[in-house]
């Protein structure tokens, strides 16, 4: 798992940024096809909705907000994107209108022959509108550099100063969300810049970034093992990639097939994060998916 939060699976930093370029290109062909089709409202929504993603991702990009201020406005230069684009080459252009400056945005993949061997390789940068060009980390912002596991940005990141004790919107700081990728030069990382993690605030934090002490004490202080988050998440859910943490709470009476509001038990988000021990215990103590307890009309 990357990211303890609902249908999130364990990924490698190469293959999700791949999957993110891919996805970006993928989109930008298939705007394409419905303008070419005639489908010019559907073609218009589409890339509204997309240039809103892209400006709430870059609000959380240190960087760009340091040069262009508070993000007021974002337009995919598809057709330019196109002219600029060749056979080895791909290009993405997102123009930007900050409320201190304006630039663009280029996201570069390229082939390149290394000792005989064809590599891609990507880049990410902010041309000014005066000129200036400054290179940007791949990942946009401090958490999904974490979910990345994208090592250059965090470091990037931290460098510019992002907070290293920031929290998300649960609660989970930096460091928590480094552990739980289990990824240990981004924990080392994280904590050599004095990174701290928010365990003793939530039996949910401590459970999913497998700290066993943590978890005792919250116990000892009265948290309900089954008590949720709002997601519908119990700690177990959190603990389902954490055999340690899972066997303490199944003996704590924690309830094996709770359902989170997305229909998942946590022998569900044990599968999806690929963790086949946590799974096999679950099992065995008489976990199920939610859909085979759909299927027992439970």
């Amino acid at each position: 798992m990357t990211i303890k939060s609902p249908n999130t699976k364990k990924t490698s930093s190469v293959k999700a940024i791949v999957f993110i370029l891919l996805g970006i290109f993928a989109l930008i062909g298939l705007l394409v096809l419905l303008l070419i089709g005639g489908f010019v409202g559907l073609f218009t929504y589409g890339m509204n909705m997309a240039e809103d993603e892209f400006k709430l991702q870059l609000k959380d990009d240190i960087i760009v907000t340091k040069h262009l201020g508070s993000i007021e406005e974002v337009d995919m230069e598809l057709m330019e994107a196109a002219k600029q684009s060749g056979p080895n080459e791909d290009k993405f252009l997102l123009r930007v209108v900050g409320s201190k400056a304006s630039g663009v945005i280029i996201l570069k993949t390229e082939k390149i022959n290394k000792n005989g061997v064809i590599v891609t390789e990507s880049t990410r940068n902010l041309k000014l509108d005066n000129g200036q060009v400054i290179n940007l980390p791949l990942a946009t912002g401090i958490w999904n550099a974490i979910e990345l596991e994208h090592t250059r940005s965090i470091q990037r990141l931290l460098d510019a100063g992002v907070d290293v004790n920031s929290k998300n919107e649960q609660g989970w700081s930096v460091l928590d969300m480094a552990l739980t990728t289990k990824n240990k030069e981004c924990i080392a990382l994280v904590k050599a810049h004095g990174g701290k993690s928010n365990a003793n605030q939530s039996v949910f934090i401590a459970s999913g970034i497998g700290d066993i002490e943590a978890v005792k004490q919250h116990f000892t202080s009265g948290v309900d093992v089954n008590v949720r988050d709002d997601n519908g998440w119990t700690a177990l859910h959190y603990a389902s990639d954490r055999k340690i943490i899972a066997r303490f709470l199944i003996g704590k009476g924690a309830k094996l097939n709770a359902i989170n509001n997305d229909g998942e038990t946590p022998l569900d988000r044990a599968i999806g994060w690929e963790d086949s021990e946590t799974a096999d215990l679950l099992r065995k103590n008489g976990g199920k998916t939610g859909e085979e307890l759909e299927a027992e009309g439970k």
